[in-house]
């Protein structure tokens, strides 16, 4: 594994010039900005695996770790395929803030002998931390009670599930999800054995959303869409999945109207990735997608491949949420939660 730091001075006044590429879709109801605005600073903590190091079609955790003093306050990773092999068929089990300090994402190698080949996909997973002193966020860890997710003949509408915040008065950060394998399909005659579900965050995971508040609930928090359509069989009885939802929620220093979510939408292939960015005085440490179609492994619909997911607007400016795959010609939604925290 592999370490690296990242850090950057985030102003949420910062020049217009830095944004001047903002899409139309951010264009959403202004914020109410409040207080002062403050300057503070971000540090990125990544840590890097390849599935080359864990057995075929097995799980294993990558986690970025906050140092001590600093705030985790989201997360991510990317997954570069260095290998020919194609597809690369890894599952993203989980992508979540397992401690307080944590940020870990759950992959499965996708090496699957007779198909995929020696896979050779490297892991990267992202923490953001706040490293400003005197600047307590009052951060804290929400995740919903294990969900059993119910297996379906068909491919859709899927599953919804979702935790809030504790406080209607505290501000959504970041957010993601841990569920269960799912099974691993093994072909008629012994072609070909794989996990299921491969591309885009793997798992059946179709949505993976921040939530404002709304008329049903008056706390924001984190919102996640499964399938569970076993591609062989559907009908016959199946290993149970489990899914629990995560939110990172501050409590303290904030302005708790400060946010909005800016989405970007269009087809994922090959080197084309969707941004949705924030506007000035705006930043974002967690974001989602939506409305991914996902078909069976060998169909023609849904994800296919996946070359790299997931990660903060390059080059680590914190101003939109990116996120790049195969959608296999069907339109996704990429989704950033930007936010503004001042003093108040």
């Amino acid at each position: 594994m592999r370490n690296d730091v990242t850090t950057m001075r985030l102003l949420q006044s910062r020049a217009p010039a830095l944004l001047g590429f903002v899409v139309a879709s951010c264009a959403h109801v202004g914020l109410n900005t409040g207080g002062t605005p403050t300057t503070f600073n971000i540090v990125v903590q990544s840590i890097t695996d390849n599935t080359k190091n864990h057995p075929s079609n097995s799980s294993f955790s990558v986690s970025a770790v906050c140092a001590v003093g600093q705030q985790l306050v989201g997360g991510g990773y990317r997954l570069v395929n260095n290998s020919n092999a194609q597809p690369t068929q890894v599952a993203i089990e989980g992508n979540f803030p397992s401690a307080s300090n944590t940020w870990t994402v759950q992959a499965r190698n996708p090496d699957n002998a007779g198909y995929s080949g020696d896979a050779d996909v490297v892991v990267i997973a992202l923490a953001y931390c706040v490293t400003t002193p005197n600047l307590d966020l009052g951060t804290e860890i929400i995740q919903s009670s294990p969900t059993t997710i119910p297996q379906s003949a068909t491919a859709s509408p899927g599953f919804d599930i979702e935790v809030r915040c504790s406080k209607s008065t505290s501000l959504v950060l970041s957010g993601g999800f841990r569920t269960t394998s799912l099974p691993v399909y093994n072909e008629p005659g012994g072609g070909a054995t794989l996990a299921f579900w491969p591309g885009l965050q793997g798992s059946g995971i179709t949505s993976s959303v921040p939530k404002l508040r709304d008329p049903s609930n008056s706390a924001m928090g984190w919102h996640v869409t499964q399938q569970y359509t076993p591609a062989l069989h559907p009908t016959a009885p199946q290993a149970t999945v489990t899914t629990t939802i995560f939110a990172i929620c501050a409590q303290r220093s904030i302005n708790e109207q400060a946010a909005r979510i800016a989405a970007a939408s269009g087809v994922l292939s090959a080197g084309v990735s969707l941004d949705a960015l924030c506007q000035v005085g705006e930043f974002t440490v967690g974001g989602g997608y939506q409305h991914m179609t996902i078909g069976l492994p060998f169909g023609s619909s849904g994800v296919s491949e996946t070359y790299d997911n997931l990660a903060i607007h390059s080059p680590f400016l914190f101003d939109g949420w990116e996120i790049s795959g195969s959608s296999s010609g069907s339109p996704i939604d990429a989704l950033a939660l930007c936010v503004r925290i001042p003093i108040i």
